[in-house]
């Protein structure tokens, strides 16, 4: 089965220890963008992605991914 490519890219950021920010899609107190560093990322799941302190973020709430300044990704 073939994987997610955003599951594909977190793994990279994880392995390749890269400059990573994420900017996502947060609605626990009303909907907001957050920016978060991809340090704060534990491991990479099939449907979401877990941070060091425990959150659970699923993967079509990433809105776009920068690695070293340059976009990698973005949502339409």
């Amino acid at each position: 089965m073939k994987k997610n490519p955003l599951e594909e890219l977190i793994n990279r950021i994880l392995w390749n220890n890269e400059d990573a920010i994420i900017t996502y899609i947060d609605r626990k107190n009303g909907i907001h963008f957050k920016e978060i560093s991809g340090k704060d990322i534990e491991k990479a799941g099939t449907e979401f992605f877990f941070l060091k302190d425990g959150t659970m973020i699923p993967y079509h709430r990433i809105k776009n991914i920068k690695i070293s300044g340059k976009d990698i990704y973005k949502k339409r």
